[in-house]
C-alpha cells in the first residue's frame, strides 16, 4: 500500500508475438516489479510502453536504493537478473539493466 504503481502508454496494436515471447515479457516486467518491491525499498514503480525507433520499448523504472548491477554480477546474488537476461536473450530481444546506488533502477526491453 505504500508503493505508487504508474502506468503509461500502451502495447503497440499492430504487434504480434508468439506466445512463448509474450510470456517472457510478462516474466521479466513481473521479476522487475517483485525485485523493486522486495530489494530495492521503492515508493514509485513507473511501467511505460511507447515506441522507438519502430520497436516496441517497455520500461520497469523505480526509485528505490538501486544496486551495483556490475558488483552483482560477481557476487551471483539470486537468478532473478540471470532470469530476466535469459528469457530476453531466448525471445530475441534487447535486455538492459541500469542501476545506481541511491538513485534507483531501470529495467528495458526492446522488442
Amino acid at each position: 500500500p505504500h508503493i505508487q504503481f504508474i502506468t503509461e502508454g500502451e502495447a503497440p496494436v499492430q504487434k504480434n508475438l508468439h506466445y512463448t515471447k509474450a510470456l517472457n515479457i510478462v516474466r521479466v516486467v513481473q521479476e522487475a516489479v517483485t525485485n523493486a518491491i522486495k530489494h530495492a525499498s521503492a515508493k514509485s514503480i513507473k511501467i511505460t510502453s511507447k515506441h522507438s525507433n519502430g520497436r516496441w520499448l517497455l520500461e520497469v523504472i523505480n526509485d528505490g536504493i538501486g544496486f551495483n548491477h556490475v558488483g552483482m554480477k560477481k557476487e551471483e546474488q539470486g537468478n532473478g537478473l540471470d532470469n530476466m537476461n535469459q528469457r530476453a536473450a531466448d525471445s530475441g530481444f534487447e535486455f538492459s539493466i541500469e542501476s545506481n546506488e541511491s538513485t534507483g533502477t531501470k529495467i528495458s526491453i526492446l522488442v
